[in-house]
């Protein structure tokens, strides 16, 4: 299982953690694809970012079972 920490604006509809059953690994944005079904759409999670130990993953990046990871807003540099 992946544990995932959400951020604010999703603890409203599924509550602070999730937890994926992930057998193996999958990549960061398949995980932000996951969150999209549970959500139903509802949120975009083009602008999210999964974050392991402090450090924002790619979206190919990847995440194992028994990962605990966070998912935050993108902030874009300028």
């Amino acid at each position: 299982m992946v544990r995932v920490r959400l951020h604010l604006s999703l603890r409203e509809a599924l509550g602070e953690y999730v937890e994926l059953g992930i057998s193996g690994c999958i990549k960061a944005y398949e995980l932000l694809e996951e969150l999209r079904r549970l959500l139903n759409s509802a949120t975009d999670t083009g602008s999210l970012v999964v974050v392991r130990n402090g450090v924002g993953l790619g979206k190919n990046d990847v995440v194992c079972k028994d990962d605990v990871v966070d998912v935050l807003p993108s902030i874009s540099g300028g």
